[in-house]
């Protein structure tokens, strides 16, 4: 519905904010100076705090399969270009959806 995408679209926005913030801290912690291709490691903590604040059930398994394919045999990813790609938008929406949707075996 609606509704749901679009809080989920703000929802999202704020935790990739969070998750943009996180990779400078680490670049900094690093002694490096912030850019916005990342490694695999980079990718995985900030798409995993980002599957975090959205409470999607994205585990690292998951996360480092979706590096490989965004990465595509490359070894760094443009963070800003995946988190705004609609492809990657979707995708999470529809964790997010399935997600809040009851299984089953529940009675609505």
């Amino acid at each position: 519905d609606g509704e749901f995408v679009n809080s989920f679209e703000r929802a999202l926005e704020h935790a990739a904010d969070g998750a943009a913030v996180s990779l400078m801290q680490r670049a900094t912690a690093r002694g490096e100076k912030f850019v916005p291709e990342v490694d695999r490691s980079d990718f995985v903590a900030a798409v995993g705090l980002m599957a975090s604040q959205l409470r999607l059930p994205l585990g690292t398994d998951n996360i480092h399969q979706l590096f490989d394919a965004v990465a595509a045999g490359n070894t760094h990813v443009h963070f800003e270009d995946f988190v705004d790609a609609p492809s990657t938008r979707y995708y999470l929406l529809q964790l997010a959806d399935a997600s809040r949707a009851p299984g089953p075996d529940v009675e609505a």
